[in-house]
């Protein structure tokens, strides 16, 4: 409807103009499948898909004009506010000119299948390409963060809502996308300057008056009046050169450029020429440029160092090596040094006298190339841009403090320049993003195309700090104007939400809200099942620029994949899970906690296993009370034997002892009955000791048998030598009790022997072995007596044996016999 006009174009293929309540015209129209019309400027225009776009005079319905591209079948027709009508021919989108022909639209990027085009009543224009990527004006590629979600999405239409929101009905449903002008950012726009088969590549920016920039790169110099929005051509084009480095001294630049030579502009003649350079290849490349004062300038470039005065103009060439390049330049005024950045690290000289140059042979090597230097005096530190990541070093003695070079401390390893903000921040672009770092208080942000910026890689030498505080970083896509408050930026969300739990086995998978844990504890089997917590942030278009993390009870911080927390294999147990929320610039806004459950079977419980070995020390605990009990009940009875033995026996023995003791008679069997008492008193005081519980010591040994040899040699003609060599050990009490009895029974031997002597006795501890030697002088032959003492030499191998030692005779001559013994202690 347009002009109280209503045309109607129906599926049988007939067009109708209505005027109020009455039909004017009506006409069969035969161009195949008709698609849309549209009333403008006296005509009606009607797309057919397959054959093109057919205007026609609105007054009688001919056919004036026909709109198609060869080898194109798509076809569509938008009515416009602004142009009246927009024709979308398939890979274009086209308006009328002042000549009535068509023109390509304004802004809109050609050779892309325009699947969708929308206009609002600003004026400002949306256009889908290839069903994915959009084009809209005043806001950034919403693609970027539709792609990231939803990678198969395909957009039909688009609405616009208010300025922060846009709806898109797409393959998966309806998208709703919230987006934000970004305040903190301007940009340069100058790829339209430049014709699009050029290539551009944008070095140093320099500020000069009334808003006026001036941009250094291939293939030209370029004037940029900010205020004008135009640009202006300063240098051929048609014979590009890479210019690297600039500076502005007296309304002149000075140029450096890449394999071109030094350069200079005039600003008030707008003159460029080439200054020539002694001692150096025209063709040489040139990557710096700085002033060491008013009249003199230094340049860094392939293998030299270059001191050129600007009044006599004349320079002064240092070369450095071959193979090395010079980046830049910069001095530490407090020393009067400067550090020169090279491919191997730094170099630094001084000035003599005469305006020499001093190399010094101290270097600062480096892992890569150094291709910027920023030294911060009044901090005392400097500040590297490697290829590696960014070092900070003391500026005194260049020992190295810290170095960004890990994934989760800067994005990209290769930086492109340094910048320090009026807080002491640096600024460092990268070939991802910006970081910047808060040294002082141990923060890092990271700027990127979330924050508004234009550019995900910048180059080396492409930035600038303007005079009213803001930065200039220029990269692949165009040149950045960034105000250093985005970082107090209160546009982002500072909370998330945990938008749902599942919980998952190999028979099924159910899906929970937090709110059904009612107590806060959310509690999984462990081992058997998956537990997956799915966090949000509200926020559509920036859900890639947020990040998770989460930690059980303390422990290091883990990355969130997917925006979903996986869990599966905890040990059994109840931990403090949390996680928080940190927006694009890497600052921590939101964190929560909660209990999580890890749950087993009762067998395989920490209590389960700690029941089991308080069953196991109890039962073991019981065989060794049974065990000592029988021990003492052992001992106990033992001691009741023993006294009772002593009580009885040995008071009736120790009796008739002092009755035959007591007789004067002395006569051959007198003598033998006491001999007698004294043998049974010994062995009964033998067995009562080795039923005692204290356990008998070598010395007690050697008392008892000292004691019974002096009683023995009362009685008889025998002389005894007892010797115990070795240390005092405790002996067993069957040890001790045998050891006796050997003696003893050896003794009664001798004692029975009437060619007997003199008996030595020696008792020797070595290490596990008691020895015992019995030598008796005097006696022809131990045989005479066989029948005898068989029996006695059969206990001496049963008491040996019983100790896992031996018995022998190892001599026995015409008038020396040995008995010798062994027991092991």
């Amino acid at each position: 409807q347009k002009n109280g006009l209503t045309a109607y174009l129906y599926s049988d293929g007939f067009l109708e103009i209505e005027k109020g309540n009455n039909s004017s015209l009506k006409k069969l129209l035969k161009y195949g499948s008709l698609d849309d019309i549209v009333i403008h400027n006296n005509k009606i225009y009607v797309s057919s898909y397959h054959s093109g776009i057919f205007e026609h005079n609105l007054s009688n319905l001919k056919q004036e004009r026909v709109f198609y591209e060869a080898n194109e079948t798509g076809y569509f027709l938008y009515p416009s506010n602004k142009y009246g009508v927009v024709f979308n021919l398939s890979n274009k989108l086209m308006v009328f000119g002042t000549d009535n022909n068509l023109k390509k639209f304004p802004g809109v990027e050609s050779g892309k299948i325009v699947t969708s085009f929308s206009e609002y009543a600003d004026g400002s224009s949306q256009v889908i390409f290839d069903v994915k990527r959009v084009n809209v004006s005043d806001s950034l590629s919403f693609y970027e963060f539709l792609h990231l979600e939803m990678p198969n999405v395909e957009l039909k239409k688009m609405l616009k809502i208010n300025e922060r929101t846009v709806l898109f009905a797409s393959n998966q449903g309806l998208v709703k996308v919230n987006y934000k002008f970004q305040k903190y950012v301007k940009n340069i726009d100058d790829n339209d300057f430049f014709e699009s088969k050029s290539l551009r590549v944008r070095r140093k920016i320099l500020e000069g008056d009334k808003g006026m920039f001036y941009m250094m790169g291939f293939p030209a110099l370029v004037a940029y009046d900010s205020e004008s929005k135009n640009f202006k051509n300063l240098t051929d084009i048609k014979k590009p050169v890479s210019f690297y480095d600039g500076l502005i001294i007296d309304s002149v630049i000075y140029l450096t450029s890449e394999g071109s030579g030094f350069y200079s502009y005039s600003l008030h003649s707008s003159k460029l020429s080439k200054i020539p350079l002694s001692d150096i290849d025209s063709l040489s490349g040139l990557f710096h440029i700085s002033t060491v004062n008013d009249s003199t300038l230094l340049l860094g470039g392939l293998a030299n160092i270059v001191v050129y005065n600007i009044k006599s103009k004349t320079n002064a060439t240092y070369p450095i090596g071959k193979k090395l390049n010079v980046y830049d330049i910069e001095e530490d005024k407090n020393s009067g040094t400067f550090l020169v950045a090279t491919d191997i690290g730094l170099l630094n000289f001084k000035f003599d006298k005469d305006g020499k140059i001093l190399l010094s042979k101290k270097t600062v090597p480096t892992k890569t190339a150094v291709k910027d230097i920023l030294i911060d005096a009044g901090q005392k530190e400097l500040w590297l841009a490697t290829n590696h990541g960014l070092e900070l070093r003391r500026l005194n003695d260049f020992v190295k403090i810290k170095e960004y070079s890990k994934p989760d401390e800067i994005k990209h390893p290769k930086v492109t320049a340094l910048q320090k903000d009026k807080s002491g921040k640096i600024w460092a672009s990268t070939y991802s993003g910006i970081i910047v770092i808060d040294y002082k208080n141990n923060k890092t942000f990271f700027v990127d195309r979330a924050d508004g910026l234009r550019n995900e890689e910048f180059n080396y030498k492409c930035a600038a700090k303007l005079a009213d505080g803001r930065f200039v970083f220029g990269g692949i896509n165009m040149y950045d104007i960034i105000d250093t408050n985005i970082l107090n930026n209160n546009n982002y969300l500072d909370r998330f939400s945990i938008t749902g739990i599942q919980k998952t086995n190999l028979k099924e998978s159910r899906f929970y809200a937090l709110s059904d844990f009612g107590s806060g504890k959310i509690s999984y089997n462990t081992g058997t099942e998956e537990l997956i917590i799915y966090l949000s942030n509200f926020d559509y278009e920036d859900r890639s620029g947020y990040r998770f993390e989460y930690r059980n009870d303390n422990k290091k911080w883990i990355p969130v994949v997917d925006n979903r927390i996986r869990l599966s294999n905890l040990s059994a147990g109840t931990y403090k899970l949390s996680v928080r929320m940190l927006n694009p610039l890497g600052v921590v806004v939101d964190e929560k906690t909660l209990t999580l459950i890890a749950m087993v079977p009762f067998y395989q419980t920490r209590l389960f296993f700690v029941l089991i070995a308080l069953l196991i020390f109890l039962l073991t605990s019981l065989s060794f009370f049974q065990f000592y009990r029988s021990f003492k009940i052992e001992n106990k009875t033992k001691e009741s034997i023993a006294l009772d033995l002593h009580d009885e026996a040995g008071t009736t023995l120790t009796k008739l002892l002092m009755t035959v003791n007591g007789n004067a008679e002395s006569t051959p069997e007198t003598k033998m009955l006491k001999s007698g008492l004294n043998d049974a008193l010994f062995n009964i005081r033998a067995f009562i000791q080795s039923m005692q519980s204290k356990k008998p010591t070598l010395l007690d040994f050697e008392d008892d048998i000292r004691e019974f040899l002096i009683n023995t040699s009362k009685n008889s003609d025998l002389k005894f030598n007892f010797n115990i060599l070795g240390k005092n050990i405790t002996l067993r009490q069957e040890l001790y009790r045998d050891l006796k009895l050997c003696i003893f029974d050896a003794v009664g031997l001798i004692k029975n022997n009437e060619n007997a002597s003199t008996v030595e006795i020696k008792v020797e501890h070595l290490k596990k072995y008691i020895k015992l030697t019995v030598k008796i002088s005097g006696i022809s032959e131990i045989a005479l007596n066989y029948n005898k003492i068989g029996d006695v030499f059969s206990n001496f191998q049963k008491r040996t044996l019983r100790h896992n030692g031996a018995f022998n005779t190892p001599t026995n001559t015409a008038v020396e016999t040995c008995l010798q013994f062994s027991f092991e202690v």
